[in-house]
């Protein structure tokens, strides 16, 4: 399991974000990428717009996955994960949270 490091929270205007860094599970010294929530936007007439322009505004030129709600009806939270292709994925063995 990938050991994750709270980094810290901070405001970007009226949206919240939460980040933690991800680091290798040998070796938390070495940094691999970046989880983070943003959430705002709720009083925004175009929630879905705020956050893209939050998200854009977040990431810039860096490469990065988006996870999406599977029901699309909360515009209001974005998922971000920056370096998924250099984490350690292991065989699925019926973990759980």
């Amino acid at each position: 399991m990938i050991d994750l490091i709270i980094e810290k929270t901070k405001n970007m205007e009226k949206t919240k974000i939460f980040e933690q860094d991800l680091c290798d599970q040998n070796n938390c010294s070495k940094h691999v990428g970046k989880f983070a929530v943003l959430f705002g936007g709720l009083d925004s007439s175009t929630p879905r717009a705020f956050m893209d322009k939050e998200v854009r505004k977040y990431v810039g030129d860096e490469p990065y996955v988006e996870l999406v709600d599977i029901h699309l009806d909360n515009p209001w939270l974005r998922v971000i994960i920056k370096g998924i292709n250099n984490l350690d994925f292991k065989e699925f063995e019926e973990q759980s949270l």
